[in-house]
């Protein structure tokens, strides 16, 4: 917080289920991880999901569905 420099926050492939199946889930990792740290904190974006492509439970289908339904994430 407050150094200035501009980062990405990724919410990991573990969550992208849940959150895209659960507004209450998608709100409190905003909350958690995004709210709490800004504007102190200067983030420029949200990742969605990390190798989601390469993931054994194939969670690339909860990929759009989280970036479209939750604005949060849209950005």
């Amino acid at each position: 917080m407050n150094s200035g420099i501009i980062v990405a926050v990724t919410l990991p492939k573990e969550l992208l289920t849940s959150t895209a199946t659960d507004q209450s889930t998608a709100d409190n990792y905003v909350k958690s991880n995004i709210t709490k740290f800004y504007p102190q904190t200067k983030i420029e974006a949200i990742a969605v999901g990390n190798e989601v492509f390469i993931d054994p439970e194939n969670t690339t289908k909860y990929l759009v569905p989280t970036m479209k339904d939750h604005p949060h994430f849209a950005r």
